[in-house]
């Protein structure tokens, strides 16, 4: 597959305007692969969920996923991870129940231009009892839910009209959700990778890769990691009750072993394998960049991570917390045109602030000063 040549990125800058506890923070002059360094809770994986929101700002099941970013196996209600992505003004905290808005702005080829959101929470009954039950035994508790309104101004819009793109959707606690017909576009292709999203994945990921033709790039970038692997097959188990099927590598030593005998860096590298032919051009979201991949095999991956950016025309930002990280990017690419850059947030009290470090301050802090930008 030849390389795509863009005439731009999806996005040159972006402005989280209201997101979490977030206000009023530019990234400005962003690169084709993005570092969010900076202390905990300094918001860096908040700005990965804000460009989730920028990207897919009209499918409902990708806000779900959003809300859920943090708390993939369950945990807090589905209302209260939703509300929390919404902040309050001060004339809106005096409102009860919760009512909280959201705004994001991109600049860059991507088609969405700005997302403004609205949360409000809904109050209603529900009965509690067994059917048979006679009406005054039934007792009668609190239905909490929500409803979402979403507003898109995008590139193309009518400069004359000003009209926007709508789309909402209403979802309640303990209920089954059902999305209702949206418009998806304008949307950004987009994948968001959580530090145990290579434990979610599989099965569907490898058909994908193997459908589209991009499973033989898959299995180079596993080479470099276990060189011993030669390739995959999907097959079912014979002891598999429910018929279902199950990765397995083949390995020049031992043959063919279930994806779940290997470590945590090759179902990572793998699912960075297949994700990034998913996104061609758009955006790859990572949090933790380095989890799950030991140092000695850091450059192995980063350097195939960042030339299948490159082939694909795929955009990256990713948080990290390791040196070893920031340091293995920054060797694997030795062009002289700025793709890497780093942006270390700082707060204080209700601001945070991003101080942007190119590729070119970044080796020289790094190889002649030894500095941490963490």
């Amino acid at each position: 597959m030849p390389p795509v040549v863009p005439m731009r990125l999806p996005l040159e800058s972006f402005t989280v305007e209201r997101f979490r506890g977030i206000r009023d923070l530019e990234l400005r002059d962003l690169g084709r692969f993005n570092l969010l360094v900076g202390r905990n809770n300094s918001g860096k994986t908040s700005v990965l969920e804000a460009l989730s929101v920028f990207c897919a700002p009209l499918d409902p099941w990708k806000w779900m996923g959003v809300a859920s970013w943090r708390e993939p196996f369950g945990g807090s209600t589905v209302v209260e991870r939703f509300r929390w992505l919404f902040p309050q003004t001060r004339e809106q905290e005096l409102t009860r129940p919760y009512d909280g808005m959201l705004s994001v702005v991109g600049v860059g080829r991507a088609p969405v231009r700005e997302v403004v959101a609205r949360y409000q929470e809904l109050r209603g009954t529900e009965v509690v009892g067994a059917p048979s039950a006679r009406v005054g035994e039934v007792a009668v508790g609190e239905r909490r839910g929500a409803r979402v309104e979403v507003a898109v101004k995008t590139r193309q819009m009518d400069l004359f009209t000003g009209e926007e793109t709508r789309g909402s959707f209403t979802f309640w606690e303990r209920e089954r959700f059902e999305a209702p017909p949206q418009p998806v576009e304008p949307a950004v292709p987009f994948r968001a990778i959580n530090p145990s999203a290579h434990w979610l994945g599989g099965v569907r990921d490898f058909s994908e890769a193997k459908l589209a033709g991009h499973w033989d790039e898959t299995i180079a970038l596993l080479k470099k990691i276990e060189p011993t692997i030669l390739g995959a097959e999907l097959l079912v188990p014979p002891w598999a009750s429910d018929n279902s099927p199950t990765v397995y590598l083949r390995d020049e030593r031992a043959g063919l072993l279930p994806l779940g005998s290997y470590g945590d860096g090759i179902r990572r590298a793998l699912h960075f394998a297949l994700t990034i032919p998913s996104v061609a051009g758009g955006v790859l979201l990572i949090d933790e960049l380095e989890t799950a991949i030991h140092v000695s095999a850091l450059e192995h991956v980063f350097r195939w991570l960042l030339d299948a950016c490159v082939t694909h025309d795929v955009q990256v930002f990713a948080t990290t917390h390791s040196l070893e990280a920031l340091d293995a990017i920054l060797a694997v690419d030795p062009t002289p045109e700025e793709d890497i850059v780093a942006y270390r947030l700082e707060r204080e009290g209700e601001q945070t602030t991003a101080r942007r470090y190119g590729e070119d301050l970044l080796k020289r802090i790094r190889y002649e000063r030894g500095l941490d930008v963490r």
